[in-house]
């Protein structure tokens, strides 16, 4: 099969006239162009139609994908919602648990206000209690008894307290756990109680008072027993093995000395010890002194030697004069006598009693006498 430009070619070449053949291959020309331009314009029209198709499959898939995701979008603001309707529920909830917690805290820090201003007037109040009572301390002094522990009356301690196994309780109607004592043997029982070890440690208990000793003594002891009651500065202290400093110069046979702090403790006082009854061993093997000193802030301990462990001792301090042994006036405090009309307990409660009926017809006489001719 021949193409456009052969038979454009053969035309030429035909023996019709020049005109004739270049009309004819002219127009077989112009033919061919056009073909050829469609041909190439159908290319084009096909390359786009590929274009397009691609362009709208593209569309379509990212339509589907934006309708997937404006259906999720809308699932997930139909749950936002909900949410921040149950949201808006709860911050009103909130608001006015707030609102209560704000006037509850505004109330609590008045009362926190208020109990910090009666705390503060509390607290002046007991440091002026405390010092009035430091100023206006006496010496707390009680009462002396002349006692005796009879020899068949000891008896063995149920638990050793220390190197102590006996003990005796002396009948003593007036005392309580709440007194101080101190106990002194006369000088015709000394060698008797020190030769069975009597301790100068005692307890006070209830209606009696307890002595301790290693061995039973044998004989009967003669003992001054001294209370002292509320307002007496009793310390508990412990004298420390590694404060104890060489005595220069030395006083007698004792070699050293120890200072312990006592804030409420002066120069003038008059200072009585009596060494825990578990130390006693301790303290004896050292020589440790019954006699102590005091000074401004502390008490002065002595001892031959340098005791081997920590010493604790009940130590009562007091002032030099007592008062308390003059009768009360009315601008003096002092001893009163309880009168009639009072009860009066061995513990010093006191309680007022009824009158009987006798008892008021003889006051209402006595106070109004007969009235008319009638009596009581």
């Amino acid at each position: 099969m021949m193409s456009f430009d052969e038979i454009i070619e053969g035309i030429r070449k035909a023996l019709y006239g020049r005109e004739v053949r270049e009309y004819f291959a002219y127009a077989i020309q112009w033919v061919r162009d056009w073909v050829t331009e469609q041909v190439e314009q159908m290319k084009n029209w096909l390359e786009w139609a590929k274009h397009y198709a691609q362009d709208a499959q593209r569309s379509a898939t990212a339509s589907a994908k934006s309708a997937a995701e404006s259906k999720e979008s809308a699932s997930q603001s139909a749950a936002s919602a909900a949410s921040s309707k149950a949201s808006a529920d709860a911050s009103a909830a909130s608001a006015a648990e707030s609102k209560a917690s704000a006037a509850a805290s505004a109330k609590s820090a008045k009362n926190s206000k208020l109990s910090e201003e009666s705390s503060k007037l509390y607290s002046e109040r007991s440091r002026d209690i405390v010092n009035d009572f430091q100023n206006d301390y006496k010496g707390g002094y009680y009462k002396t008894f002349n006692l005796v522990a009879y020899r068949n009356k000891w008896g063995t301690l149920p638990q050793a307290q220390g190197i102590f196994t006996y003990y005796c309780d002396i009948p003593v109607e007036d005392l309580t756990e709440r007194f101080t004592p101190f106990a002194a043997m006369t000088l015709e029982s000394y060698a008797s109680a020190t030769a069975a070890g009597v301790a100068c440690s005692v307890e006070s208990r209830k209606g009696c008072l307890r002595l301790f000793s290693r061995r039973i003594p044998d004989a009967d002891l003669d003992i001054i027993l001294t209370l002292f009651g509320v307002g007496t500065l009793n310390y508990f202290l412990a004298v420390p093995t590694a404060d104890w400093t060489p005595l220069r110069p030395t006083i007698g046979p004792n070699q050293y000395y120890c200072d312990v702090a006592v804030k409420n403790c002066t120069s003038d006082m008059i200072p009585l010890g009596m060494t825990d009854l578990v130390n006693w061993e301790e303290a004896e093997n050292a020589g440790m002194a019954s006699v102590l000193s005091t000074g401004d802030g502390y008490v002065r301990f002595y001892a031959v030697r340098r005791p081997e462990a920590n010493i604790h001792v009940n130590v009562i301090l007091l002032k030099r004069e007592e008062p308390v042994n003059r009768p009360a006036t009315k601008t003096e405090l002092g001893l009163v006598m309880i009168g009639d009309g009072m009860d009066v307990t061995a513990a010093g409660r006191i309680s007022t009693r009824g009158a009987t009926n006798e008892e008021f017809r003889t006051a209402m006489q006595d106070a109004f006498g007969e009235v008319d001719g009638w009596r009581m």
